[in-house]
C-alpha cells in the first residue's frame, strides 16, 4: 500500500480520470414527440429538459437566447442521424460552457448541492452501464467520436425521466442568487484524501486507471465507465464538507 501511494500522482491521476468535467451525456434532451405532426416543443419542455439553461440565463444571460435558439431548432430535423447529430452539437457547446463556469458555480454552492452534483454522476453511469452492460453508450456518452457518437434516442427514452438534472441544478441556481461562504480545506488534505481514492480505485480496476491513452481505455469501454462511475461513488462515501471539496478541486474551483 506504501509503495502504491508513493508512486501516485494525484495530480496526473486528475487529468486521466476526470477527462470530462462536466458530463452531458443528453439523456435529458429527450423529448417525445406528441403527433407525426410534431413542430417543436414548447419553452416549457426545453427548459425542463435541458435545465443548465436557467444558469446560463442568470450568470451569462446574453449567451441564453443563442443557446435556446440552437436546442429548439434541432428538435425540428426530421432525420434521426441528422437530429442525433444536431443534438450531440449542442450537448458539447453547452458542455464547453459549463467546463469554463463550473469552477465559479462550485465555488457559488453549498455542499449539499455540490454533493448532489458528484452523486448525479455516479448514478447516471450506473443508469447508462444498466441499459447498456457493453459499456458502449457509455463510452460514446464520454468521449463522443472515439467509438461513434451515443444514441441519444435511445438513452432519453431508456434513461431522461429518471436522470433528470432538475435537482442538483436547482441547488446551483439558488446557490447563485444567494452565494454561500466555502470553508476551504488545505489543498494538501484534499490531495491526500484523492490519492486514497485513487488506491482503492487501482486496486479494484488495475493499471487502466491510470491510462491516459483513449484508445487504449476504447479497447474495455465497460471498464472505464465502471472506473468514472466508482470514482464519484467513492467521492460520495467521504464527509459531506471533505467530499464536495474534492469535487471543487477536481474542477479547478480556487
Amino acid at each position: 500500500m506504501g509503495s502504491l501511494k508513493s508512486n501516485i500522482d494525484t495530480k496526473k491521476l486528475i487529468i486521466t480520470v476526470v477527462i470530462m468535467l462536466f458530463i452531458f451525456t443528453a439523456c435529458y434532451g429527450y423529448i417525445k414527440a406528441k403527433s407525426r405532426e410534431f413542430d417543436g416543443p414548447t419553452q416549457e419542455e426545453i427548459l425542463k429538459t435541458w435545465p443548465d439553461l436557467d444558469v446560463i440565463k442568470i450568470l451569462e444571460p446574453e449567451r441564453y437566447d443563442e443557446f435556446y435558439s440552437a436546442i429548439r431548432d434541432s428538435y425540428l430535423i426530421k432525420d434521426k442521424a441528422a437530429k442525433n447529430s444536431a443534438i450531440m452539437k449542442n450537448v458539447l457547446s453547452l458542455r464547453k460552457w459549463f467546463d469554463s463556469h463550473l469552477p465559479e458555480i462550485l465555488n457559488y454552492s453549498a455542499d449539499d448541492a455540490v454533493n448532489y452534483f458528484t452523486k448525479y454522476r455516479s448514478k447516471l453511469f450506473n443508469g447508462l452501464l444498466t441499459m447498456d452492460p457493453t459499456g458502449m453508450e457509455c463510452f460514446k456518452s464520454l468521449y463522443p467520436s472515439v467509438l461513434g457518437e451515443p444514441d441519444l434516442d435511445r438513452i432519453g427514452k431508456s434513461l431522461g425521466d429518471e436522470m433528470r438534472q432538475e435537482s442538483y441544478m436547482e441547488g446551483f441556481i439558488n446557490s447563485i442568487k444567494q452565494p454561500v461562504k466555502v470553508d476551504r480545506l488545505p489543498a494538501s488534505q484534499v490531495e491526500e484524501a484523492l490519492t486514497n481514492i485513487y488506491i482503492k480505485l487501482i486496486e479494484r480496476h488495475g493499471d487502466l486507471v491510470t491510462s491516459e491513452d483513449i484508445n487504449e481505455l476504447a479497447k474495455n469501454p465497460k471498464l472505464s465507465c465502471e472506473i468514472q462511475r466508482d470514482f464519484y461513488e467513492l467521492i460520495s462515501k467521504e464527509d459531506s464538507h471533505l467530499s464536495a471539496e474534492i469535487t471543487r478541486y477536481l474542477n479547478g474551483s480556487k
